[in-house]
């Protein structure tokens, strides 16, 4: 269904009355005791767009949401939302919704109940609930449940609710942590797709926390990736993906395989050299890294494999195959490199019969140098996404 659509079928309040915000966090830090979960992060978020927070558990990225929403307080640094400064502000005075995990539906109220809370708490008068409640249950595609329990519901319809419930008073900014968390995986992407439908739609600004890389790709317009409290790299998901900042964002956004070396360049030809003597071209290196210990980041997807007695390319490795799974599209294999003394993950199409290997098999890894994308392996390291 287009936007246009879409507020033709629901009417224009909800659809085109929302207001767009943007948020700014300026050295903003947060201790814990001895411990610094968030350490002087600057973010912008644009208005109307969906950006996610991602990294792994201790990352700070909940800490980082729970300050936007006024539910932890900096140590320091400032917070906007739009043109107004919110740290002297309670959560309830940020116009923003909030879904969390938990949910946190009233067992003994029903969809209209759980729906309309938020609008008795501001005291709105009884036509207009009725009328707002309608609203946002269309708005989620549950539009004849508004009687029923919430515990007669699924897991995904009472995902829908918990949105309905967020959406219903027009917040400024709904902030999303880790809602999806506890559904098995056809419902998780169901209802990631279902956030997408209705960002687009609506066009609201969303900030969604999560340690799942395949949401976080699917979701966003831009992704923040965290670790250790600090911005590892901020970009658009295909920026974030292809041509990771740091070593930590190449091997937590995807499987990247990581050959280590230091860089050197003769003229226009730039190579990283392993231990082992090998020297392996790279396309295009920023001049501060030359002399520096460095990685090749190849995504398990990047690379392919060739039987042996076939000569490997020129830029290519040999190994033999340790383990072999299908995956259905995909096969997903793991080969050992003595000469590099590591292991590559790989995924290969698997369309047709084609890429099978047994175990045992001795094969080539090549790869196009267009996809050997360089990375320092400096602790905290960071270039621009």
């Amino acid at each position: 269904m287009t936007t246009a659509s879409l507020d033709s079928e629901l009417g224009p309040s909800l659809a085109t009355a929302r207001a767009s915000a943007a948020v700014r966090l300026e050295g903003v830090s947060k201790r814990f005791g001895d411990v610094e979960a968030v350490q002087s992060l600057d973010l912008e978020i644009e208005r109307g767009e969906l950006l996610t927070l991602l990294g792994p558990s201790g990352s700070g990225k909940s800490t980082v949401l729970r300050m936007i929403a006024g539910l932890v307080k900096p140590t320091s640094g400032r917070i906007w939302i739009g043109d107004e400064e919110v740290g002297a502000h309670a959560t309830h005075e940020r116009d923003i919704a909030m879904v969390f995990q938990s949910l946190a539906l009233f067992p003994h109220m029903d969809v209209f109940g759980n729906v309309a809370f938020p609008l008795r708490m501001r005291r709105i008068g009884r036509k207009e609930i009725a009328r707002r409640v309608s609203e946002a249950l269309s708005i989620v595609r549950l539009p004849d449940i508004d009687k029923r329990r919430v515990d007669e519901l699924s897991g995904g319809q009472q995902q829908r609710v918990a949105i309905a419930r967020a959406l219903v008073y027009q917040p400024q900014l709904l902030l999303l942590d880790e809602p999806f968390g506890a559904l098995d995986r056809r419902l998780r992407e169901e209802m990631q797709l279902e956030i997408v439908r209705l960002h687009n739609a609506l066009d609201i600004t969303i900030v969604n926390v999560t340690h799942d890389q395949r949401e976080a790709l699917m979701l966003s317009d831009r992704i923040a990736v965290m670790d250790g409290g600090r911005l590892e790299q901020l970009g658009s998901s295909e920026a974030i993906y292809r041509a990771p900042a740091t070593r930590f964002v190449a091997e937590f956004l995807g499987d990247a395989n990581l050959i280590e070396g230091v860089l050197e360049a003769d003229g226009g030809d730039v190579r990283l050299k392993t231990a082992s003597g090998r020297s392996l071209r790279v396309a295009a290196a920023p001049e501060h890294l030359v002399g520096t210990r460095c990685a090749i980041a190849l995504k398990s997807e990047a690379i392919e494999l060739e039987r042996l007695p076939e000569p490997a390319a020129a830029e290519g490795l040999t190994g033999v195959v340790r383990l072999g799974v299908f995956e259905g599209g995909a096969r997903y294999y793991e080969v050992d490199v003595a000469e590099l003394d590591m292991r590559f993950k790989l995924s290969l199409p698997a369309a047709g019969g084609r890429n099978s290997f047994e175990i045992g098999d001795p094969v080539g890894l090549r790869w196009d140098v267009s996809d050997a994308h360089l990375v320092s392996v400096a602790a905290g390291a960071s270039a621009p996404g």
